[in-house]
């Protein structure tokens, strides 16, 4: 399995951020009283919104890592969680979106699921 590259940024930009634990319960409901409440599965798949800065150069970088190395996004790689700063599986969870900030510099949004 490969690595997210070296060359790109690896910390993720504070504005958008943004974690979604998955619900792991099932609630069923009863004939009366409160609702019978059980856990639906052990494995949980968070996803984790990342916005990076990048140069056109990294940007170029990104689509071939996504595209070519990634298969379109479609296979998993290692990289550090952003916020436990712990090496973890990760796998794109969305579209890539690339947005212009400045004559040379882009922001690269997307979603990315954690997995178990």
């Amino acid at each position: 399995m490969s690595a997210w590259p070296s060359t790109l940024p690896q910390f993720a930009l504070q504005a958008g951020y943004q974690e979604d634990f998955q619900d792991q319960s099932l609630r069923t409901p009863t004939e009366s009283g409160a609702m019978k409440v059980r856990r639906r599965f052990t494995a949980r798949f968070d996803v984790i919104a990342i916005n990076l800065a990048m140069t056109a150069a990294q940007v170029a970088t990104f689509e071939e890592f996504y595209y070519t190395t990634k298969k379109g996004g479609s296979q998993p790689f290692t990289w550090v969680h952003p916020r436990k700063q712990t090496a973890v599986t990760l796998k794109f969870a969305s579209k890539v979106a690339v947005t212009s900030i400045d004559a040379d510099l882009f922001r690269v949004s997307f979603k990315i699921e954690v997995q178990p």
